[in-house]
């Protein structure tokens, strides 16, 4: 706060540091080495594009719009680069590894997947999704030896067709509860009594304007021929009187009036409203969670490192859904303070459900790795650090 967020891109290699650092598989702990002023050079960059956007319409109309085009014109290049950032600053026992994805390709997969997205109405999104999956995953390397990912489009496809099942159910299961207690009907009474209610008001609001038709140079004219006449304070304590004895039939008929169900019908209304939009949070959290395991699992335990080694991702549903319920109450709670908890928590319930399986041992796979390195090294360019990870 005090640096204006300058100082979030030493956070944010500190952080990784530190979780790196305590990352270990057989042994051996991850690493990574980026340098903050590369970091901040490509947040400022980004600053800049998110000022441009907000303030740019106040100065020249169109500039928002504009901008954001250029955006998802260069969104494939940000993301090549950004993967290549990421992974050329990560090493595991001295070995880096790399993104060999080309600018091309990343064009390439994006088009093809928003043209499909784009004529099937949004249906066939999961499949152009898996693509860039794929993309992300057939570029990674260790040292020399390359990722690979072995799952199918279907699969993929099938975990989000199961998403929408469970939505279109929650939404049918939701309407019958409305159903059965007949909330429809009771919705249906409330609108009628406010709209009686306010043609009520309107025909009252009618006969007071037809009262006072005269215009005011005439009930003045006939208030002075009265009070010539003598009559004026006669008519003003019989007018009084009857005020009065209004007064007081209105207010012992308001007493004895039975009171209107108008209220009780609201309450019922809003109870039942805030039940649903809660229920609604609920199954929507559920099958966001429910996505992010299964496409996970289905990613990992079908990704394969060299055709020698692959890995199992076992995360469990209801444990997800517990872990990250447990992190919001904490965080909640906390007032935010809990987040690094929350994020610690989390890293390490993936990586425990989390393995690597192979014929040999991980030590001659390193050694031999370590042979085919050569002295040019892997480019560490300037880009965005943006997460795209699986």
């Amino acid at each position: 706060v005090l640096t204006l967020g300058i100082y979030s891109a030493w956070a944010k290699v500190r952080t990784n540091r530190y979780l790196y650092g305590n990352t270990d598989l057989a042994g051996g702990r991850f690493e990574y080495h980026a340098s903050p002023i590369t970091i901040l050079k490509g947040r400022l960059v980004a600053m800049l594009f998110i000022a441009v956007y907000i303030f740019g319409d106040s100065l020249f109309p169109g500039t928002s719009l504009i901008l954001l085009l250029i955006i998802l014109l260069i969104f494939p290049w940000i993301m090549v680069r950004s993967l290549k950032f990421r992974a050329v600053n990560s090493s595991w026992r001295g070995i880096r590894f790399t993104f060999r994805g080309s600018t091309k390709g990343a064009y390439g997969c994006s088009s093809k997947g928003g043209l499909l997205t784009f004529f099937t109405g949004g249906f066939a999104y999961p499949v152009a999704l898996f693509w860039l999956k794929q993309f992300q995953v057939n570029d990674h390397h260790f040292g020399h030896s390359k990722f690979s990912l072995h799952a199918d489009a279907g699969d993929y496809f099938k975990i989000y067709l199961k998403s929408w099942g469970l939505y279109i159910l929650s939404v049918i299961a939701a309407l019958l509860l409305l159903f059965s207690v007949g909330i429809f009907d009771k919705f249906s009474e409330f609108a009628e009594l406010l709209a009686e209610q306010e043609t009520a008001a309107q025909q009252d609001e009618y006969q007071y304007d037809e009262s006072y038709e005269e215009s005011y140079e005439q009930q003045r004219d006939a208030a002075f021929e009265r009070f010539e006449q003598g009559d004026l304070a006669d008519e003003s304590e019989e007018d009084n009187g009857q005020a009065q004895a209004g007064t007081q039939n209105s207010t012992n008929g308001g007493a004895n009036a039975n009171p209107s169900s108008s209220d009780e019908d609201a309450i019922t209304l809003v109870s039942v409203f805030i039940a649903l939009y809660l229920l609604i949070f609920v199954v929507f959290g559920f099958i966001y969670f429910y996505v992010q395991v299964r496409t996970l699992n289905l990613i990992w335990s079908n990704t394969k490192l060299d055709q020698r080694y692959s890995f199992n991702s076992f995360l469990p549903l209801w444990g997800v859904v517990k872990l990250q319920l447990g992190n919001t109450i904490g965080v909640l709670l906390s007032l935010g303070l809990l987040i690094p908890w929350a994020v610690i928590r989390t890293l390490r319930f993936r990586l425990e459900h989390l393995n690597v399986e192979g014929p040999e041992n991980l030590d001659q796979f390193i050694a031999d790795e370590a042979a085919q390195l050569d002295a040019a090294g892997e480019e560490i360019g300037e880009a965005f650090d943006l997460d795209f990870g699986l």
